[in-house]
């Protein structure tokens, strides 16, 4: 059970860690990237039942967010984060895995990073005009070694913006996960709820096989440019790709963590594992593809 001297150091940690978050934002340039940390001690004081606590909070992180600048989006912002820590404290309360925390909060990060695009596209900043120019001047750094003339650096740079553009609500959907498990991780750690700590997220995880199926469909699709010839669908099965493709190389991740998860360096080696599964993501995702293939044998 929960102390109430255990509950008091987590409540007093969540503080703590607001006011750093705080900090950062109104006197550092990385108030962008701070917003996606600030629902950390939202989730813990709601999974600790201080909502009154949070509410005082929340007022305070909306004067933040004005005085760096955000303008009119602070109340979309503070609505948000506040939102996220309700919903993912809400559901680590009642449930008895880490999943629909997570889900829960990527929804909400997802709406949040829609808003985030649409307030920088209102101050003016043009998303594919200004990832064509760094593009552009990128690859003139190495225009040299690579013997590029101006006209191949305009089309690579035009490729690579209509490639990202094309996947990009597959890429904020997964940023919008990961952003999720590390405010999960975070707040579970802080909150010292033996409840809550002993919620299962990569031995639990086990993907159903509609996934692997809409993976193998959209690979074919894709490798023989099936559907190529219209936008919205060639768009469509990129990003259902690359979703379907990320989530299979996590399963990959969790067939690993099972089988070290008991050895006393667990945490050094899922780090390392981590790291491994952005570099070789491909070779996860055949071990995820193995490990529901196993499952699926089991279960007959």
């Amino acid at each position: 059970m929960n102390q109430p001297g255990l509950r008091e150091q987590s409540t007093w940690t969540a503080i703590g860690l607001f006011v750093v978050l705080a900090a950062a934002a109104a006197f550092t340039p990385l108030t962008g990237l701070v917003v996606w940390l600030m629902p950390v001690p939202f989730i813990v004081l709601t999974v600790k039942s201080s909502k009154l606590l949070s509410l005082m909070l929340a007022a305070v992180m909306a004067g933040v967010l004005i005085a760096a600048g955000l303008g009119m989006a602070t109340i979309v912002f503070t609505l948000g984060v506040y939102l996220v820590g309700w919903v993912m404290g809400e559901a680590m309360q009642s449930s008895d895995n880490a999943f629909p925390s997570l889900i829960t909060g990527t929804l909400v990060f997802v709406m949040l990073s829609l808003v985030g695009l649409a307030f920088l596209y209102w101050s003016g900043f043009h998303f594919q005009s200004e990832l064509l120019r760094q593009s552009e001047l990128s690859l003139q750094m190495y225009q040299p070694a690579l013997h590029l003339s101006p006209a191949q650096i305009l089309q690579m740079s035009t490729n690579v913006v209509h490639t990202i553009t094309t996947a990009l609500p597959a890429i904020l959907v997964i940023l919008s996960f990961l952003v999720a498990v590390i405010n999960y991780v975070a707040a579970r750690a802080i909150a010292g709820i033996e409840q809550v700590s002993a919620q299962p997220l990569l031995s639990a995880w086990r993907l159903p096989s509609s996934v692997i199926w809409v993976y193998i469909v959209t690979t074919f699709c894709v490798v023989f440019n099936i559907g190529v010839s219209t936008p919205y669908l060639w768009s469509a099965l990129n990003n259902a790709f690359m979703l379907t493709g990320f989530f299979i190389g996590v399963q990959g991740v969790a067939f690993i963590w099972r089988r070290i998860r008991h050895t006393s360096l667990r945490y050094f080696w899922i780090i390392l594992i981590t790291i491994a599964a952005v570099l070789l993501n491909s070779l996860f995702i055949l071990i995820g593809l193995f490990d529901s293939m196993l499952y699926a044998r089991r279960m007959r």
